[in-house]
C-alpha cells in the first residue's frame, strides 16, 4: 500500500508586549508572513473580567438543567447543625407558606440547592436572607454558574497569535476552537490562504 505522508503540526507564534515565543514546526517555510498590526483588528475597549470555559460540550439536558437552576437558591447551614431535607421544607412552609415552597431540595454537601418552579417564589424566599429552623440556621444566596469556582483568573492580556502550516481544507473558523479555546478568548482572526497562515488577536490570562 502506498504510504500517506503525515501533515506536520501547525507552528504557533505568540506575541505580547514585544516578546515572542515560538513553538517550532517540522515544516520549513521559505518566507514568514508579515505580522498584522493590532490596529488592523480592533479589540473591545477594556479587558474581559471573566471567561467561561466548557471542558465538556454541554448537551441539551445540561443546558435545560442550567436554565432551571437560575430559579434556585443555595442554602448554607451554619455548623455544627445538620438539618434534613424535611427540616428545610418544614421551615420554609412555616415561615413563608406552602405556595412558595421549593419543588425540589437537593443535598449539595455541605450546602443544599433549593429549586423553585418560578423566579417569584425564589425571590420571595431570598428576601429572608436567613432561614432559622429548629436547631439550625441557613444562609441563602442565588445560584450562579460560578458557584464554588475555586479560582477566577481574568483574561486581560492582549496577544497576537500566528499559526503556520494550515492545510487548505482547514481554512475555517471551526479549526481554531479545538486549538485555542481552552487557552484564550479569540477576538479577531484573518486567514491568509497564499502562505497557509492565520493571524489571531485574543485575550489570555498571561503570556506564560
Amino acid at each position: 500500500m502506498p504510504s500517506i505522508p503525515l501533515q506536520p503540526p501547525p507552528e504557533l507564534r505568540f506575541q505580547a508586549d514585544g516578546n515572542t515565543t515560538t513553538t517550532p514546526s517540522h515544516q520549513q517555510h521559505h518566507s514568514d508572513a508579515q505580522h498584522q498590526r493590532m490596529s488592523d483588528f480592533p479589540l473591545p475597549v477594556g479587558p474581559r473580567s471573566l471567561n467561561r470555559i466548557s471542558i465538556v460540550q454541554p448537551s441539551m439536558e445540561m443546558k435545560n438543567k442550567e436554565a432551571m437552576l437560575f430559579n434556585a437558591l443555595i442554602a448554607t447551614c451554619k455548623p455544627p447543625a445538620k438539618p434534613t431535607i424535611n427540616d428545610i421544607y418544614t421551615t420554609i412552609q412555616d415561615h413563608i407558606g406552602l405556595q412558595h415552597a421549593p419543588t425540589t431540595i437537593m443535598a449539595y454537601p455541605p450546602d443544599f440547592i433549593l429549586q423553585f418552579s418560578n423566579p417569584d417564589s425564589r425571590n420571595i424566599v431570598y428576601t429572608c436572607k436567613t432561614l432559622k429552623g429548629h436547631g439550625f440556621t441557613l444562609d441563602l444566596q442565588p445560584w450562579t454558574p460560578n458557584h464554588r469556582s475555586l479560582v477566577i483568573i481574568p483574561w486581560n492580556t492582549k496577544v497576537t497569535i500566528n499559526i503556520k502550516g494550515i492545510p487548505p481544507h482547514a481554512f475555517y473558523p471551526d479549526t481554531l476552537n479545538p486549538l485555542l479555546a481552552s487557552y484564550c478568548d479569540i477576538q479577531t482572526y484573518h486567514f491568509n490562504q497564499e502562505d497557509g497562515t492565520c493571524t489571531i488577536n485574543a485575550f489570555v490570562s498571561s503570556i506564560e
